[in-house]
């Protein structure tokens, strides 16, 4: 983890220069956790957690190519809403993560000279989980996750998305980001750890 960090860090100094334009980017995200379990429960379900995301980024282009970076550091609420019964009584719960997330993308926008175009992203991020909570909404009671070290914060996966660019400043885009590290879950007696998915709508301003 500690190479894979120095390597993350290494490529995103490369990308970011003189020449890389700077944007922020406001968003939605739903949100949806893959859970290993100790003991599954009875009647164990899931539905999605929607919340926001916000955070600034830096691309830059290779020429006339086409191709580009982006580099960004984003404030990402995610989580999910779960159900399951627990003694003969049906419980309905939510968890709320909330991440700084570092994306590193390999960006494609055709070179074409026109007002609206499109473009695709591709590649990984790195995320840090500031703090989260387990809320039992039937019985209207919550609890704090703990950690037992900052690696068990830390999230790293992949993303791809498209997106449509109006007039090279406003860019309107669909992102999918899967989790790969195994979060350990200390709120519940059930579940062993979870992965993070989700899905997020974003708007993006260039200067």
């Amino acid at each position: 983890m500690k190479r894979f960090c120095i390597t993350y860090i290494f490529l995103i100094v490369l990308s970011i220069n003189i020449f890389a334009q700077f944007g922020i980017c406001v968003g939605v995200n739903t949100s949806e956790q893959v859970r290993t379990f100790v003991q599954r429960p009875e009647d164990f379900s899931t539905d999605k957690l929607t919340g926001f995301q916000a955070g600034v980024v830096w691309q830059n282009k290779f020429g006339n190519s086409g191709f580009g970076t982006e580099i960004g550091a984003m404030f990402a609420q995610k989580g999910s809403y779960y159900s399951y019964n627990s003694a003969s009584k049906d419980i309905d719960a939510h968890d709320e993560l909330n991440y700084i997330d570092v994306p590193l993308n390999i960006r494609f926008t055709p070179p074409l000279h026109t007002p609206i175009n499109i473009y695709g992203i591709a590649g990984m991020y790195l995320s840090y989980l500031l703090g989260g909570k387990s809320t039992n909404d039937t019985d209207n009671t919550s609890e704090k996750m703990t950690f037992q070290s900052a690696l068990d914060r830390i999230d790293v996966g992949a993303s791809t998305g498209v997106g449509v660019q109006i007039f090279g400043k406003i860019q309107l885009g669909v992102t999918w980001n899967w989790g790969f590290m195994k979060t350990p879950d200390s709120t519940s007696d059930f579940v062993r750890n979870f992965k993070n998915k989700n899905l997020s709508v974003n708007l993006t301003y260039i200067f």
